[in-house]
């Protein structure tokens, strides 16, 4: 071959690769590419965006997190509670749930709400066994429909909104426990806490038949308890719930009980037994951003609901168009058309 045939055939070669490749850039990002990973996913039922759909997310992109951060509630009541307190959940933030659950030894005669009926003595002495009751259930029956699984008491108070907004960075699929921590490996059961889907899988796997790292007795403080359980036998990782400048989100007392501007005791179990330092009370008692709150009766989850979702703050700064049209003086006669509605009968 001459050296002029060999300088046609590498100048063609050259010429053929770069239209290829040109083709291939032209051609490719049109086409619906199948990964395996991600049946994968669709396998295990797992929810979080997949690698496209954040490729195609930008700042003003919308989520909506009620779809993307799947929780299961488990409240825990007793037949006393039914009419009034679990009722009065059912009524205000637990219609936030993806899915609610109360949990109880025997059901509603009332029909107010629909309990899961575990096989126990309902009593404080046997909170342990209602707490792994409770998440073999959970495990048993709902465990790839959720993402995070929460745990409450009947006279708990949760903000889901600020929960899925907190919740949406972390992947279910790590093992995580969140809440309010008396100390590293304990959170309070009365402020809630919640597992990820990992952490319950971890807890009824492999922790609860531990004899030696979980306690096998039906008593004992739960939360205590399935504290030491998970981060015995799995290191289950303890998130810090607190915000940005450090204030607390979750809380075993309530929020009249926080915001009472009497100097801290630190004597007190709340802040004497907490992981993290914090004394203060009033106005600055909380995270703006606060989750739960603990020992709250009925009227006061009722009061929290209108004060979050009803009650309406007028802006000083508005646009002209969005004030009522204001009156003249000679108007007096049309000011308040409304004011012989609903006015009481002349007693006689």
């Amino acid at each position: 071959m001459t050296k002029v045939h060999q300088q046609s055939l590498l100048l063609g070669i050259f010429i053929g690769s770069a239209f290829v490749l040109i083709l291939l850039m032209v051609i490719l990002p049109s086409i619906e590419m199948n990964y395996p990973f991600e049946e994968a996913f669709s396998t295990t039922k797992n929810e979080f965006l997949s690698l496209k759909e954040h490729s195609s997310l930008t700042n003003e992109s919308t989520i909506n997190l009620n779809e993307k951060v799947r929780i299961l509630c488990m409240v825990f009541t007793h037949e006393k509670n039914f009419k009034e307190w679990a009722y009065m959940v059912k009524q205000t933030w637990g219609a936030k749930c993806t899915k609610l659950l109360f949990m109880s030894n025997v059901t509603d005669s009332n029909n107010l709400i629909d309990v899961t009926v575990l096989d126990l003595v309902e009593s404080r002495d046997t909170l342990w066994k209602k707490t792994k009751l409770s998440f073999n259930y959970a495990y048993q029956h709902h465990l790839y429909e959720f993402d995070w699984f929460l745990k409450a008491d009947d006279d708990t108070y949760i903000i889901m909104e600020n929960l899925r907004h907190y919740l949406y960075p972390y992947p279910s699929d790590l093992p995580l426990i969140f809440g309010f921590q008396f100390n590293t490996h304990f959170v309070s059961g009365g402020a809630g806490y919640i597992l990820s889907r990992e952490a319950v899988k971890i807890f009824i796997e492999k922790a609860i038949y531990d004899t030696e790292k979980c306690s096998q007795i039906d008593g004992g403080a739960e939360d205590a308890e399935i504290g030491h359980c998970l981060y015995n036998v799995a290191n289950v990782t303890f998130g810090d719930t607190r915000d940005e400048f450090g204030k607390e989100r979750f809380f075993p007392v309530s929020l009249q009980w926080l915001v009472n501007d009497k100097p801290a005791d630190l004597k007190f179990w709340y802040w004497s037994s907490a992981e993290y330092y914090h004394n203060e009370t009033g106005l600055e008692c909380c995270s703006n951003t606060s989750i739960a709150f603990h020992y709250m009766k009925p009227v006061d989850m009722l009061t929290m609901e209108y004060l979050l979702y009803r009650f309406k703050v007028h802006e000083m700064e508005v646009k002209v168009k969005d004030l009522p049209v204001k009156f003249k003086k000679e108007d007096a006669d049309v000011m308040f058309p409304r004011k012989n509605i609903g006015k009481k009968p002349k007693e006689k």
